[in-house]
């Protein structure tokens, strides 16, 4: 664990421990249960083990970001952080985020290493979805680009509050979606994802990255829907540019 640390690496499998020791079941499994009842080690997945820093012994463990790339290799999972987790990372202003949130292609229970907790939640083949390396006190993480936080944020709308809360992210990295990351998104966000964005863009007054969903969503087929899903039209205003009924989220 010393020689690891040195190496400014927190995270170590079973199967490296006993090449590095040579030592095997059941004496290594005994040894490292003991390091983790002690505090020295966490282990968030069976035979995937976190170094303990002492500074960050009372919180259980370190920072997610610290080991969650080498976490997600040893799963062979495609990732990304994603929603408000990648809408901060990218500038937005949010209270303090009682977990990590990260997209994965499958169905993943929550993950706790001592006060810190990872949130999974899924796209299919989320590894087409552009996103970028960032760095982290320990390595790299991927995160969602801002275009595809954007496309996130509408879709989950319900996981993180409600589409007010999403336009109210977005606001603040509208700038930086760029408009071939919204093509290459296309392939994954559904149409009525982008007729959404592309509606809350423009009444930012992101024109650019409007007319970008624009063009996009003229080479696919889609239908009328609402802004709000499951709530009455009643007497709302109707978008022709993006084929949206703008009803209220109260109805």
């Amino acid at each position: 664990m010393d020689e690891l640390q040195a190496e400014g690496r927190y995270t170590f499998t079973k199967d490296e421990a006993s090449r590095a020791t040579r030592l095997v079941d059941p004496n290594l499994r005994i040894y490292l249960g003991r390091l983790v009842s002690k505090g020295r080690l966490a282990m968030p997945r069976r035979g995937f083990f976190v170094i303990v820093p002492l500074e960050h012994r009372s919180q259980g463990g370190p920072p997610a970001p610290w080991f969650l790339d080498d976490l997600m290799a040893a799963e062979g999972r495609e990732y990304y952080v994603a929603l408000m987790s990648a809408a901060a990372i990218h500038g937005a202003s949010t209270p303090p985020l009682p977990a990590l949130q990260v997209m994965v292609e499958f169905q993943r229970r929550p993950l706790q290493v001592g006060h810190h907790r990872i949130d999974f939640f899924v796209r299919p083949s989320a590894d087409l979805m552009p996103r970028r390396e960032v760095k982290t006190p320990t390595g790299t993480m991927m995160v969602s680009t801002p275009a595809s936080t954007a496309l996130d944020l509408v879709a989950y709308r319900r996981d993180i509050g409600g589409l007010d809360r999403a336009t109210s992210l977005i606001s603040s990295f509208a700038d930086q979606i760029d408009t071939y990351d919204l093509l290459l998104s296309a392939r994954r966000a559904n149409p009525p994802t982008f007729q959404r964005l592309g509606f809350l863009l423009e009444q930012m007054g992101k024109e650019e990255q409007a007319e970008e969903i624009e063009i996009i969503l003229r080479s696919v087929k889609h239908d009328i829907v609402k802004l709000h899903p499951g709530v009455p039209v009643g007497d709302s205003a109707f978008s022709n540019r993006w084929l949206l009924w703008l009803n209220s989220e109260h109805g």
